[in-house]
């Protein structure tokens, strides 16, 4: 049986706190991105315009359609190429756009489902109050929205922070990418993956702990 020998990374740790913040960095700006676009897909799918329901159903099945690593290789290398350098985001940027772009093509129904949840009768008293339609959407439908979508938001942000992983394909210095450089710095074959396994699941679980605080409190105060 091999012994593991995790001592060899000790004077690599930085490395890994490195790796660590690009990928926390990564995962938080491709989320927020994402729920900025969700919210825009959503409010689009929802209007009555035709043209622009059908431009949305296109551009999601489209996203959806393709796996996220060729996402990442085209927005990587295709478009710069395609456009002679003219637009050309850089490995972390890509990885951030694509990340977010894909997943908003699939919290978009989450959240226009979150939104047709909210009770009717809400939007009309704020209309007979007089409140415009900004201050209405932003105090009254999406705080509401936000109780019913919450779940599917936090197991997206947890997809999000493991499909960091990919860019390492595009030499996005995350975790994953740190433990391969290890592997040959250090020559250990096992160690820097088990390592950076247990640093995602840690992660992992804190998030998990997190949300189902959170979704706690949100059903008390329901039932308040």
């Amino acid at each position: 049986m091999r012994n593991l020998h995790f001592e060899k990374l000790l004077p690599y740790m930085d490395q890994f706190l490195k790796g660590f913040g690009v990928t926390i960095q990564v995962t938080v700006v491709s989320f927020a991105i994402a729920i900025v676009l969700a919210i825009t897909l959503a409010a689009v799918r929802m209007t009555n315009i035709k043209p622009l329901v059908i431009l949305h159903d296109v551009w999601v099945l489209i996203i959806r359609s393709m796996p996220l690593l060729l996402q990442l290789f085209l927005m990587a290398y295709a478009v710069p190429a395609l456009t002679g350098g003219k637009i050309n985001l850089g490995a972390v940027l890509s990885g951030e756009a694509v990340l977010a772009i894909n997943a908003s093509a699939y919290m978009t129904e989450s959240i226009r489902g979150g939104f047709l949840g909210v009770d009717r009768g809400q939007k009309e008293a704020a209309q007979a109050l007089g409140t415009g339609n900004t201050v209405s959407f932003f105090y009254i439908i999406l705080p509401q929205a936000f109780r019913h979508i919450f779940p599917s938001l936090m197991n997206e942000i947890i997809l999000q922070f493991k499909s960091t992983s990919l860019l390492a394909q595009i030499g996005v210095y995350e975790l994953f990418l740190v433990s391969n450089n290890m592997t040959t710095a250090t020559h250990a074959s096992f160690e820097p993956f088990l390592l950076v396994a247990v640093i995602y699941y840690i992660v992992v679980m804190v998030l998990t702990y997190c949300s189902q605080k959170i979704e706690g409190r949100l059903r008390r105060s329901d039932k308040n």
